[in-house]
């Protein structure tokens, strides 16, 4: 029993480090593509709403935990 214990404490010691270190992932919206073609023509674009323009968003435990960082530039 302690050994399952153990290894459930490194494991999310792991995450939270993981989540320290490395907080941005691709926006699922865009696909890291930022800019979004328009419907209609398709030479128009604008930049996603879901992550600014960046083609990143922050992993959900990292919002959790710690909050939101300056931007995806600050790392």
């Amino acid at each position: 029993m302690t050994a399952v214990i153990v290894i459930l404490v490194i494991v999310i010691v792991a995450y939270v480090l993981t989540l320290k270190f490395n907080p941005w992932v691709i926006c699922t919206k865009c696909k890291n593509k930022p800019k979004l073609k328009g419907w209609v023509f398709n030479y128009a674009h604008h930049t996603c709403p879901k992550c600014l323009g960046t083609g990143q968003q922050l992993r959900f435990g990292r919002r959790l935990l710690f909050g939101r960082p300056l931007t995806p530039g600050d790392r």
